[in-house]
């Protein structure tokens, strides 16, 4: 299992980094591009879900704070924690992940409005 330390920066940096290898592949290969995206994606959402059973619901401040000396001079240091406000680590997360496919749909539906409103109301041709 993967130290407790680093899981916050381990969940924030794999998407970037993991899809790197997206890169190596040729653009008309889109069967092996929606694969390695939905990996990608599944992996981090299994990452994501390790964070669960260390949030503790309910406390103030910081919690899985990471901190590291990064450059030594200027005194510059990498800290990184989740903030207790927002409830659980994962409800901004979740819902975009769970809301990105429905984002999609809903994206074109006002253009969709747009054009039967046009065509149908106010007698445009298409």
């Amino acid at each position: 299992m993967l130290h407790g330390s680093y899981l916050l920066t381990i969940v924030i940096f794999f998407p970037a980094v993991a899809s790197l290898a997206l890169l190596l592949l040729r653009a008309d290969d889109h069967v092996w591009i929606r694969r390695l995206a939905l990996t990608i994606a599944t992996v981090e959402f299994l990452f994501s879900l390790l964070l669960i059973p260390k949030v503790q619901i309910g406390v103030a401040g910081y919690q899985l704070e990471e901190r590291a000396n990064w450059i030594s001079v200027p005194p510059i240091t990498y800290h990184l924690g989740l903030d207790g406000i927002s409830g659980t680590p994962l409800t901004s997360a979740q819902a975009a992940y769970l809301r990105s496919r429905a984002a999609t749909i809903a994206g074109g539906t006002t253009e969709i409005m747009r054009n039967i409103l046009a065509e149908r109301v106010l007698g445009m041709p298409r």
